[in-house]
Order: structure tokens, then C-alpha cells, then sequence
């Protein structure tokens, strides 16, 4: 694997472990660390996430990704019912996404089962 690939890599790591909820660095340090990866590549990780911002467009799609797979979890098709939506608004609000991106999620969700 090369450099790259395995920063890359590493970089994923971290960010599915922040996928569920904020954590420290010390947190995402002792997860990679963990997982076996080397002391210098996991902070080369974690430096990398503290100094990089996502668009709104990222944060969106990150968004709807997690709301699509939260009803799909509950294995039934068809238009998501008010308490669907409210368990898709509590995991994405834990899951620390701004109230502006959960109402679009949410609106967009509306209205394409409209």
C-alpha cells in the first residue's frame, strides 16, 4: 500500500468512527491507534480532520446518506411515516448535522414521496 492509500485509508478510519458522534482527538487517537495503525500516521489523521472544512454540499450529502440508511434499516419501502422522519431528525441531530441541513433532509425526504 502506498503512502497515500494508506493516509487515505487512515483518514476513512477516522471519519466513520466520527460518523456516529463528536469525539476528542485523544478518542479518535486511541481508535486508530487500536486498529493498529502507527502513532504518526493517526495523528497525521487527526491534524488533517481539525484543519479541513467540509462545503455545504459535503455536509449534505453526508446527510442524506445517513438518513437513506437510517430508513433503510427499518426494511419497509413506501413513504417514511411523522415518526420515520422524527427518528431520521434525532440520528442526524446526534450525529451532530446543523437544524438547516435536518429540515432540508427532512423536506426533501417529503416531498419526494409526495
Amino acid at each position: 500500500m502506498t503512502e497515500k492509500n494508506a493516509t487515505d485509508n487512515t483518514r476513512e478510519i477516522a471519519l466513520r468512527f466520527l460518523a456516529y458522534r463528536d469525539r476528542t482527538s485523544a478518542e479518535v487517537l486511541a481508535h486508530l491507534t487500536g486498529k493498529g495503525i502507527d502513532r504518526a500516521a493517526a495523528d497525521a489523521a487527526v491534524a488533517g480532520l481539525l484543519d479541513s472544512e467540509y462545503s455545504k454540499e459535503d455536509e449534505l450529502a453526508a446527510a442524506k446518506d445517513q438518513a437513506e440508511k437510517s430508513l433503510a434499516q427499518k426494511g419497509e419501502t413506501g413513504a417514511p411515516t411523522k415518526n420515520d422522519l422524527a427518528r431520521v431528525s434525532r440520528r442526524l441531530a446526534a450525529q451532530g448535522f446543523s437544524t438547516d441541513i435536518i429540515y432540508r433532509i427532512i423536506g426533501d425526504l417529503t416531498r419526494n414521496y409526495s
